[in-house]
């Protein structure tokens, strides 16, 4: 909201960031739901007709802002920046959530981002990008996000505020994954037959 020529004024769109509010508990289910629900229309790009690029990841919001107060350097352009761009540390984020519900749509929010990167020849993780526009900068360590999401979303590795962990078998099977400190030790966590052990 904000003013709009001394007139409420509310963006009609939805933005990624919103899913924070998911993220941390501060939405009732059936909200979470609907939220969940509009991102998967509104933002992945395979389902959203409306936008002019085909299948390219998941906006960062759709439709554009509009606000003209609000729109200034590269974000006064749609799909530029944080006016509509992909940004793999959003997608990471908005895919631990739907890891944690097993919605299968996790594995496109994230590893679509990859894989327009890796045809597009960036070989190192973008800060974000679009069709529309340049590529964003390279070499963005906050693109590790995915790994967060599979480590959390995916094997429910992220610990409760008493410390306690409810791991669980995550949706792409068997793994192993060595050298990660769990309450300040090594350990390893082996995926095998459905069966999740830490050691």
């Amino acid at each position: 909201t904000g003013d709009y020529g001394g007139r409420a004024f509310v963006e009609g769109h939805l933005a990624l960031d919103t899913l924070l509010a998911l993220r941390y508990g501060a939405a009732p289910p059936d909200c979470a739901d609907q939220t969940l629900t509009a991102a998967c229309d509104r933002l992945q790009t395979r389902r959203n007709m409306f936008q002019p690029y085909e299948d390219w990841g998941v906006m960062c919001c759709w439709p554009s802002y509009s606000l003209r107060a609000d729109l200034f350097a590269k974000s006064a352009q749609s799909y530029h920046y944080h006016n509509g761009a992909s940004w793999p540390y959003l997608n990471a984020m908005y895919a631990e959530l739907l890891l944690e519900r097993g919605d299968p749509d996790w594995r496109y929010v994230l590893a679509r981002w990859w894989k327009v990167q890796l045809k597009n020849g960036w070989l190192t993780p973008a800060e974000y990008f679009s069709p529309a526009h340049p590529v964003g900068g390279l070499l963005q360590g906050w693109s590790g996000m995915g790994l967060s999401a599979m480590l959390t979303g995916g094997l429910g590795l992220r610990p409760a505020l008493d410390g306690t962990l409810s791991p669980r078998t995550p949706p792409w099977g068997d793994c192993v994954l060595r050298h990660l400190t769990i309450h300040g030790e090594p350990k390893t966590v082996t995926v095998k037959n459905d069966r999740l052990k830490i050691t």
